[in-house]
């Protein structure tokens, strides 16, 4: 081999050299780069396994107070309908207890009212009393002027009087008889004048009433035991009844007793109303105790509502 190619040979050779140490270098550094980026990466794993991790833990973690949040709120529900019920529960008793007072506070009222009009009819009584012991004086002065045409029987209580006419009806018949009309028209007009006396009971303006004013007159026809029929239960109250409307009408048109001045009713009590009174002989005689059963008595007898609502005025 000659210097030439040894020289050549040389050169192939450090050139050789050389590129091994550079590929070599090379090959270090890209496997230092690739460890470099396989320790990242496992770092990076490494990581994102911790991420997961914590997300998972994380995500326990909101599982968990979700239900503690579901939890509360259900207690809060519970709670806030129970609150809600109670206030429900205290505006009905509210209500109830506020019905209750409004009720306390009529019957309150409703008891003072009736100690007044009890107080009030106490003193009315009284006062009646005194009215109706007037009128019977008179009463008994026309008794005894007409006890040859018609057996007058009158019978005080408290506050009213029954005066018991005797007129003698025909058995089941309604026609007064002519011979007492005159009787009954006399009797009429002293009711008339009895019932226009001023009484010393006032109104709520000061002025004193007219008995007329706070009495009524009540017409009351009666009727003997016996019967037309016996399967007819209500032909006593029809006849007595009947014989309360025609001494009615006697009265308006003969002795100018006409409402609505003077208040007048009638009424039939057939044989079960007030009877007549009877000595020990007389009550023996059946036929008398009939004639005398079939009759009409007029009554004065307080109105006391008229008075108790003028009173509230």
């Amino acid at each position: 081999m000659d210097d030439h190619s040894s020289l050549s040979w040389i050169g192939f050779t450090d050139l050789f050299l050389h590129l091994f140490i550079f590929f070599l270098a090379g090959f270090m550094l890209l496997k230092y780069f690739a460890a470099t980026q396989v320790e990242e990466a496992r770092a990076a794993k490494d990581m994102t396994k911790d991420v997961v991790a914590q997300y998972e833990e994380c995500g326990k973690q909101k599982g968990q107070m979700g239900k503690a949040c579901q939890s509360l709120l259900a207690e809060y529900d519970k709670a806030i309908d129970s609150k809600f019920n109670s206030l429900v529960t205290c505006r009905k008793q509210k209500t109830r207890l506020e019905n209750e007072l409004q009720q306390c506070e009529i019957e309150l009222a409703t008891t003072r009212r009736l100690v007044s009009d009890s107080k009030k009819r106490e003193e009315l009584a009284a006062a009646f009393g005194q009215i109706i012991s007037q009128a019977l004086s008179v009463l008994e002065k026309l008794k005894k002027e007409m006890e040859s045409n018609l057996p007058i029987q009158i019978d005080r209580r408290p506050d009213r009087l029954f005066f018991d006419m005797g007129v003698s009806f025909s058995f089941n018949k309604t026609r007064i008889p002519p011979k007492q009309k005159q009787a009954i028209i006399n009797i009429g007009n002293t009711f008339r004048k009895i019932l226009d006396r001023q009484v010393p009971i006032t109104k709520s303006n000061g002025r004193f009433y007219r008995l007329h004013e706070i009495m009524r007159i009540v017409i009351e026809g009666h009727a003997d035991y016996k019967k037309r029929r016996k399967d007819d239960q209500l032909t006593n109250y029809t006849v007595s009844k009947d014989r309360a409307f025609e001494v009615m009408k006697l009265l308006m048109g003969k002795s100018a007793l006409v409402p609505p001045k003077y208040k007048m009713s009638i009424a039939g009590f057939a044989e079960y109303g007030r009877q007549p009174k009877f000595t020990q002989e007389e009550k023996t005689n059946k036929a008398l105790i009939r004639r005398r059963m079939r009759r009409v008595t007029i009554s004065i007898v307080p109105d006391y509502d008229e008075l108790l609502m003028e009173g509230r005025k």
